[in-house]
């Protein structure tokens, strides 16, 4: 994840003294390659979908046999189980964690009353979304893993990217407000 890349460039530059990473460096998708490259790190690899299957099935063997995985602690194992079950042996490396806001103001459930369109970046943003309220507008979901959680969390209207990450994610999130403002209704995978 973008953040993942985050958390590991600034560890690696507290410790590196500005030598480069000393090994290659893989990303799940465009948007985790971006944070990496703006913090100086260069990315060997990035798979031709951004999930964890597709990263698990794709990574050159030449990247391993051990691999370093920089995850969310509440990240499921699906890439490590995925690159074990190649070959490869896999340390996970927990470097942050999301969770839900634990109290919303009046204000704010107000506003998600109103919303006729929520975005989803992550499983963690559905469920968050799912704890504080019954409403179900169109969802926009970054993809598969985020479709699967919205789907499972009640909402039906869902809006999905065939081919997941950020351009993807925007263009579903454009197009679920225009089919809102023409008064479509139906599930979509761009």
């Amino acid at each position: 994840s973008p953040e993942a890349a985050r958390v590991f460039a600034d560890a690696w530059a507290s410790v590196s003294s500005g030598a480069p990473l000393p090994l290659p460096l893989a990303s799940v998708g465009q948007g985790t390659t971006a944070t990496a490259v703006a913090a100086g790190l260069q990315v060997a690899f990035e798979p031709s979908l951004a999930n964890a299957e597709t990263l698990a099935a794709e990574l050159p063997e030449e990247l391993g046999p051990h691999i370093l995985y920089a995850a969310s602690a509440i990240a499921p194992g699906t890439l490590q189980k995925g690159l074990e079950a190649r070959g490869f042996t896999v340390e996970r490396l927990d470097t942050y964690t999301t969770q839900a806001v634990r109290e919303q103001s009046a204000d704010a459930l107000e506003l998600i009353g109103r919303t006729d369109v929520v975005t989803f970046g992550s499983p963690s943003a559905v469920y968050a979304w799912a704890s504080v309220t019954s409403h179900r507008p169109v969802a926009a979901c970054i993809g598969g893993t985020s479709w699967k959680a919205a789907e499972a969390d009640g909402f039906i209207r869902i809006y999905g990217p065939r081919k997941p990450g950020i351009a993807g994610w925007a263009e579903v999130t454009v197009d679920a407000v225009v089919d809102i403002l023409r008064g479509v209704s139906h599930m979509k995978l761009s």
